[in-house]
């Protein structure tokens, strides 16, 4: 909600994951004029590190700039919004960012990949269950789900949950419609045992968690894959959390934190 930022404290957690609470400044609303998203690209040396950066979070950024959603909430001087205020019609809410991210999986992604643009795609989020079975999910819609029992020797697509054994450590990443692009690896099992960051599954950049997975705000149970359904999980599904045996991994999806956020604005008064 760009034009009233306050109301994100509603809907969102803050850096640390904490629950906000912010006050409309008792200020008349100020004019927009711009938005803007950033990029630090003191570390990026390939045009392909560029893309990964900039996309598809540019197009989240154009989509809060030019649409003013129904779930966005007009400007009123000394409101409060804090998790429990309640004035975010949830509903609206979610049903508008499942629409934008179908919107982005299945049909522009497509033109991104027409195009040579070498975009990030997220990790699924997945867990196993005391009698081994596999469910998983991811927040892009129409990317294929993969997983592995062998360490990443040989990957079957995932499209239902499904049973990979009792004690299994198994190993799932999302790649793009056309097997191109894919995710970095997330390693699972049923148990967190060492909590030890994986370095690599066949020479690719893999992490380890635990039955949490990869993106538990995307409740699991819900499977997201290939066939263009989407989560139904919008408490904050700008942020991802896995919890390795108290170790906490923050992450900031690219989708969710700019879709809610609208990134850095430019306000000309």
């Amino acid at each position: 909600a760009p034009e009233n930022l306050a109301q994100n404290a509603e809907t969102s957690l803050d850096r640390d994951g904490n629950e906000m609470s912010v006050t409309t400044p008792s200020v008349p609303k100020p004019t927009i004029r711009g938005m803007q998203g950033q990029t630090w690209s003191e570390t990026i040396r390939t045009d392909a590190q560029y893309y990964e950066m900039a996309f598809p979070r540019v197009l989240a950024v154009a989509e809060r700039a030019w649409h003013r959603a129904s779930w966005e909430l007009d400007w009123t001087p000394g409101e409060v919004f804090d998790a429990t205020t309640g004035r975010v019609p949830k509903d609206e809410l979610a049903s508008d960012y499942n629409g934008f991210v179908s919107a982005l999986g299945c049909r522009e992604a497509f033109k991104l990949e027409k195009l040579g643009i070498t975009y990030r795609v997220p990790p699924p989020g997945a867990s196993i269950d005391s009698s081994g079975i596999l469910t998983a999910n991811s927040e892009m819609p129409c990317t294929d789900i993969m997983f592995s029992i062998d360490e990443g020797d040989t990957w079957i697509k995932y499209s239902s949950p499904v049973g990979v054994g009792v004690g299994k450590v198994v190993s799932v990443r999302s790649t793009s419609s056309n097997g191109v692009l894919k995710s970095r690896i997330v390693v699972i099992d049923e148990e967190c045992n060492d909590c030890e960051y994986d370095d690599d599954i066949n020479g690719e950049p893999s992490i380890l968690t635990n039955n949490n997975g990869g993106n538990v705000n995307r409740d699991p149970t819900t499977p997201t894959s290939g066939n263009g359904g989407t989560s139904t999980d919008i408490q904050n599904p700008g942020m991802s959390f896995g919890n390795n045996c108290g170790k906490t991994l923050l992450r900031t999806s690219y989708l969710g934190y700019l879709f809610l956020f609208g990134s850095w604005l430019s306000l000309l008064l």
